[in-house]
């Protein structure tokens, strides 16, 4: 409750600040870090991720950004390790209900690659012996809100609906899956 009411408090406390409007020109820079450990009792065995994912937007005009971002991600569980890498374009299209409030709706296409370690196969299915590498491609929808707690710096909570392909280089394609998340990422505004 006392984080809820500082949060609040810092949320009130930056709309006092000026807001310069966005326009032709303005950069924003993007995207997350994030870092998740499980422990799984049953196997004595722990799962991590640690993935980056930068991103970088030019305003063409008061309403609409190009510009796209790119992925790192390590993964760790048990015997089985991976790296991702990924890039691909996005268009962001903003609504400018308020001089603190930015909605934007966004589309991205992100192509990315995988690589497994030697001593590991990817576990879906495990019973598989692949050749190391996924390709996979992302088609994103995304709806956020940039809160400005400052003249150019924004909290951005979204949520984002993928589809998802994935291609192994010894199997048939399988077929799309559909993802959901959610989360808040942090814009910086370059005017």
């Amino acid at each position: 409750m006392r984080t809820l009411i500082i949060f609040a408090v810092f949320i009130f406390a930056s709309n006092l600040i000026a807001q310069d409007d966005i326009g032709i020109g303005t950069y924003t820079l993007g995207g997350g870090i994030s870092f998740t450990s499980s422990f799984e009792e049953d196997d004595d065995e722990t799962a991590s991720r640690l993935s980056i994912s930068p991103s970088c937007y030019f305003f063409v005009s008061k309403y609409l950004a190009l510009g796209g971002s790119v992925f790192f991600a390590y993964d760790e569980d048990g015997d089985l390790s991976s790296t991702s890498f990924g890039i691909g374009p996005g268009i962001k299209f903003y609504i400018h209900p308020h001089q603190k409030f930015k909605i934007n709706l966004g589309l991205e296409y992100l192509f990315q690659k995988t690589e497994f370690d030697d001593d590991s196969s990817y576990p879906y299915p495990v019973s598989l012996n692949l050749d190391r590498t996924t390709t996979t491609w992302y088609l994103s929808f995304t709806a956020g809100c940039d809160i400005f707690i400052s003249r150019n710096v924004a909290l951005e909570p979204y949520i984002n609906l993928r589809r998802i392909q994935r291609d192994y280089s010894n199997m048939d394609d399988l077929p799309w899956i559909v993802e959901a998340t959610e989360g808040i990422r942090i814009a910086i505004f370059i005017f």
